[in-house]
């Protein structure tokens, strides 16, 4: 490698760091808010008639945590993908660039969901104050609606493009030697199993399955971020 190229891979290595260790306290956060807003009934949102009466600051809030749920889980990935699979391209092979691409995909599921949700909550719930029956009916309608295709199929398809990336990225790390990618592989099966039970409608075994994959990334975050600062890989 030349020295302009390892210059460039130092910068990246760098720049993943301080994105992975920014990220994860921003994903934690916006998990925090989604619990506020919620008060724990993660079904809260699939009921407009509660969805679309939450008071104007538990509505930022939510706006909040969805722009947070943006720079925590989604965003930050790119430079943390860009860099691993520079870093393990050469053992790994045309299957880690497959993977790079398909956490792409995963970031833009996942940015297109919290973007429905974030621009559509306020102004469906203006709309619900109406007195015209017909225009609260057809606000109720659009948030399930904007709800359901955001969470239930733009974020149910981050199940099978997290995990393929997750798998072989994590794959590739164990056999080149670098760290925390058997914890990658298991937050990458976690995801697609909450896939397949999401699909065949084992809803709450799915929500439970969710969590435990979800939870972990930031921690997952926090530990690559603080040994790429060091330099460790």
């Amino acid at each position: 490698m030349t020295v302009a190229a390892e210059g460039s891979m130092a910068k990246a290595r760098r720049f993943a760091a301080w994105s992975a260790l920014i990220a994860a306290p921003l994903a934690w956060l916006n998990i925090v808010l989604y619990l506020v807003v919620s008060g724990g009934d993660t079904a809260l949102l699939f009921d407009p008639a509660r969805a679309l009466v939450l008071p104007a600051g538990m509505i930022d809030l939510f706006r909040f945590g969805q722009l947070l749920d943006s720079f925590g889980y989604y965003l930050p990935m790119l430079p943390i993908g860009g860099y691993l699979c520079a870093r393990l391209r050469g053992g790994g092979g045309p299957l880690v660039d497959a993977a790079a691409w398909s956490l792409v995909v995963y970031v833009m599921l996942g940015i297109i969901g919290t973007s429905m949700q974030t621009i559509a909550l306020p102004l469906l719930a203006d709309m619900h104050q109406s007195t015209d029956p017909v225009v609260k009916a057809g606000s109720e309608t659009a948030w399930l609606l904007t709800v359901h295709i955001a969470q239930r199929a733009f974020w149910w398809m981050e199940g099978p493009t997290f995990a393929f990336w997750a798998l072989v990225t994590g794959a590739a790390m164990r056999a080149q030697g670098l760290r925390f990618g058997r914890l990658l592989m298991a937050l990458g099966a976690g995801y697609a199993l909450y896939f397949l039970l999401a699909f065949i409608r084992a809803d709450a075994v799915a929500e439970l399955v969710e969590l435990v994959a979800v939870l972990p990334v930031p921690l997952w975050l926090i530990l690559l971020g603080s040994d790429l600062w060091r330099d460790r890989a």
